[in-house]
């Protein structure tokens, strides 16, 4: 079954289309990498998938099915619904997702709809499990989101998702600003989910390595257009669009490696 079908989905400002007939489908425990460069659309559509666009932007035409139903793009009160334990989106910046004057526990437990309104010991107990589930203490319940590394404000949000357990987890660029160990650790919770709650991926990031890693599909984009798509494997091996061989050759320029 296909848990999430983008059909033609185009993104509009005052000033014009920065999204143009974006269209793929993830069926259940799928994983599908969205790669390009800076100003390709990635984060945008991203955004527009769950509903988080910016005012004064708006889908314009295309259609979004979730769970074999169609979303309303532009509809506020219909994603607010689905939000989370249908779809969950981990930010490129993780600081921006949370609360920075409220501590990490409660903001944890508010998300699984544990508190009604106040952080109770079912609650705590349940936000240490998932905290040393993803490899931070119980202890840090109790800390300000100031007060962690971006790795562990990651390692937070991928808590979260792992108690939602949502149908489709969109990754935007989740290891930006990392150490090795903290994106080798993001991936492997990546990873995780996929394994154990067949969760459908979308892994946005401009780093191949982890796109050949994680994710069978590949859909690259240039200037808010799809323009490769494919097996991941076969499309980094043979890339026929320039943009997609320039993307490998700067890997390649790193030192990085795939297959």
């Amino acid at each position: 079954m296909r848990f999430l079908e983008i059909d033609g989905l185009t993104v509009s400002s005052p000033a014009g289309d920065l999204v143009r007939d974006l269209s793929f489908s993830l069926e259940h425990g799928g994983a599908l990498g969205l790669v390009g460069g800076s100003g390709a659309g990635k984060s945008l559509s991203a955004l527009a998938l769950c509903g988080l666009l910016p005012r004064p932007l708006w889908v314009r035409t295309g259609e979004i099915r979730l769970n074999g139903e169609i979303v309303p793009p532009n509809d506020p009160h219909a994603w607010r619904a689905r939000r989370g334990r249908q779809i969950f989106l981990m930010f490129q910046s993780p600081a921006s997702a949370l609360n920075p004057v409220v501590k990490v526990g409660p903001q944890i437990a508010e998300a699984l709809g544990e508190t009604r309104g106040r952080y109770c010991r079912r609650a705590r107990e349940r936000v240490g499990r998932l905290l040393e589930s993803v490899g931070l203490p119980a202890s840090y319940a109790g800390r300000y989101p100031f007060e962690l590394s971006g790795g562990m404000r990651q390692r937070v949000l991928a808590a979260t998702a792992l108690a939602l357990r949502p149908l489709v987890l969109i990754a935007d660029e989740p290891t930006t600003g990392l150490d090795p160990l903290n994106q080798m650790a993001v991936l492997d919770l990546l990873q995780r989910l996929r394994r154990e709650h067949r969760t459908a991926l979308i892994l946005i990031s401009h780093d191949l390595r982890a796109i050949s890693a994680l994710v069978p599909q590949i859909v690259v984009m240039q200037h808010g257009r799809v323009v490769e798509r494919g097996i991941t494997s076969e499309v980094l091996a043979r890339p026929t669009h320039s943009h997609t061989r320039e993307l490998v050759e700067a890997l390649h320029l790193l030192g990085g490696r795939h297959g």
